[in-house]
């Protein structure tokens, strides 16, 4: 048992190694870099997610399959929360990273004017715009 969960850990600290390397080489080598190694961790994410869903699709049409077993519904039910509670921790894990690797391979200035950027175009939407005055030459004729 022990054995096990060392290789797991070890397993996990190289994973970890791989993903700080790529994402040190896609800071400094160039922008399509660092977009193939965002991507990379999109698509975990949306996998994951994908998992998520397949489980518990299968999971409702077992239930319509087997509906008249009353033993089957707790055992598929407490089947597909362990698999999707596994899913869920897998894909928390794979965004706490890529929070990590964003914060590294972008920087708190982008992080600043990523922001600023969404605070203006938010504004642009939601806040009303000035009326413009119009005098008598410029009123249209009704």
């Amino acid at each position: 048992m022990k054995h096990k969960r060392f290789i797991k850990y070890l397993v996990s600290t190289g994973e970890m190694y791989c993903n700080g390397y790529t994402t040190a080489y896609a800071k400094y080598k160039s922008s399509f870099h660092q977009l193939l190694h965002v991507n990379m961790f999109t698509i975990k994410i949306l996998n994951g997610i994908l998992k998520i869903m397949f489980a518990a699709f299968l999971a409702i049409g077992l239930l319509f399959l087997f509906h008249e077993i009353l033993i089957a519904r707790p055992v598929i039910i407490a089947v597909a929360s362990v698999y999707v509670t596994i899913q869920y921790q897998k894909i928390r894990k794979i965004y706490e990273t890529y929070k990590i690797m964003f914060d590294h391979e972008f920087g708190d200035e982008y992080n600043k004017h990523m922001m600023e950027g969404v605070e203006k175009y938010w504004d642009s939407i939601t806040k009303p715009k000035p009326e413009e005055h119009m005098d008598e030459s410029n009123k249209p004729d009704l």
